[in-house]
């Protein structure tokens, strides 16, 4: 498999839980220019499991959402700066060292914040779920791998509409989403993978303008590895629509940009005028590389 495991934390979060915000940043925010006392707000971060999301401001991170249900629900609050992790200070690195102390607190059940609410200083416990310890060739080979992985795609499985749909327009987590039930080699998913080709083929997806070469690309591996798991030939129909619109869109250059080419244009998209991008086009040509070893193209 191309994808052997994924990793969906981010993306499950926003799907599953309803959140405590404060209402303080707005979309027009969203930029390396907001400040706060002088200090610049970078992106916007998920806390892992601890059901927190917000902002890094240099050495801290200001909670800007709890998820009620979560480890942090009724512990931590919005406008919470969070300064430090199991008594020690996060360093240069914030999210490499939170991400190091969360696993450990997944072994011992608890991790300790130490925050500032409204100037005063003082320590959270947040209750963590036990999971299997991370093994060294992790993700293979790794029981908590199996486990995350496991959990992950029935919850996702579960979110599905019946048409084979979901209540998201992020295109590029159509693709990702069938890439990971693919990976868990569990055949209950290749139904869910089915439904979701149907729903795509039938609702003219690859033709939705906001889909992209993002979409065309993620979705496209996800086909790709499809028909060479099962041989479906009724997946074939989609994967060349989006082989059309691959080659329809790329560039005289060999590469895609954000995409579509609009009529009688040959390149640049307003999105990113006038230029290749690679995160974008990596995968229609990795799409186009699957397809060909497969034998559609």
């Amino acid at each position: 498999m191309l994808l052997s495991r994924v990793c969906l934390g981010s993306f499950l979060f926003s799907l599953a839980c309803s959140v405590q915000a404060d209402g303080f940043f707005r979309a027009a925010e969203l930029s390396p220019d907001v400040a706060l006392k002088g200090d610049g707000f970078y992106q916007p971060t998920v806390l892992g499991p601890t059901g927190l999301t917000g902002w890094m401001l240099n050495n801290s991170f200001v909670v800007r959402e709890v998820g009620p249900d979560s480890p942090a629900g009724g512990r931590v609050q919005p406008a919470d700066v969070i300064m430090g992790v199991n008594g020690k200070s996060f360093g240069d690195d914030l999210l490499f060292a939170f991400g190091e102390e969360v696993m450990s607190a997944e072994v011992s059940g608890s991790l300790e914040l130490t925050l500032q609410r409204e100037g005063h200083e003082q320590t959270v416990d947040l209750p963590m779920r036990i999971l299997p310890q991370q093994s060294e060739t992790w993700p293979v080979d790794c029981p908590k791998s199996e486990q995350i992985l496991s959990e992950a795609v029935r919850y996702l499985a579960s979110m599905q509409n019946p048409d084979g749909s979901f209540d998201t327009r992020t295109r590029v987590v159509y693709g990702t989403i069938g890439l990971a039930w693919l990976a868990s080699d569990d055949p209950v998913y290749l139904n869910n993978c089915r439904r979701l080709i149907y729903w795509y083929r039938d609702t003219d997806q690859v033709d939705d303008p906001d889909n992209a070469c993002w979409g065309w690309g993620y979705f496209g591996v996800f086909t790709a590895e499809y028909y060479l798991k099962t041989g479906d030939r009724s997946a074939l129909p989609t994967c060349k629509q989006l082989i059309r619109k691959m080659a329809q869109n790329q560039y005289r250059c060999g590469g895609w940009g954000h995409g579509p080419l609009r009529p009688g244009e040959q390149e640049g998209y307003p999105y990113v005028a006038g230029g290749v991008l690679n995160a974008a086009g990596l995968g229609c040509w990795l799409a186009l590389e699957l397809y060909e070893e497969a034998g559609i193209l």
